[in-house]
């Protein structure tokens, strides 16, 4: 037989498995929100690994639904992260760009001083 529920995945467990799914991506959001960047990589690994032990066994056709459900909930939830993510890096490279340039000015009042 080719129904997953025949073989242990009952469609409660599909549903438990995509609502942990979903509250991590919901969790992992709040962090990116709050920049705790640690933790978003933390709970990115664990969602990660949930989503591959989901998909090494084929979806029946009857829990299609709900699995494209959290998969879109997933999608919808990442496009912020990475809004988030991409503010994150554009402000850390301006912060790199003004303490290069708060060195190279130091560097040139210094070498002006030892000139004297």
């Amino acid at each position: 037989m080719s129904d997953l529920v025949d073989r242990g995945r009952t469609g409660s467990d599909v549903r438990e498995r995509w609502t942990e799914i979903r509250r991590i991506a919901q969790g992992l959001l709040q962090h990116a929100r709050n920049r705790d960047w640690k933790a978003v990589g933390e709970l990115h690994a664990r969602r990660e690994e949930l989503i591959r032990s989901f998909f090494a066994e084929p979806v029946v056709a009857s829990q299609a639904s709900e699995v494209r459900e959290g998969v879109r909930a997933v999608l919808e939830s990442d496009k912020e992260v990475m809004v988030l993510i991409r503010q994150e890096k554009s402000n850390a490279a301006a912060e790199m760009h003004r303490l290069q340039s708060g060195r190279e000015a130091r560097k040139a009042y210094t070498d002006i001083g030892n000139r004297n």
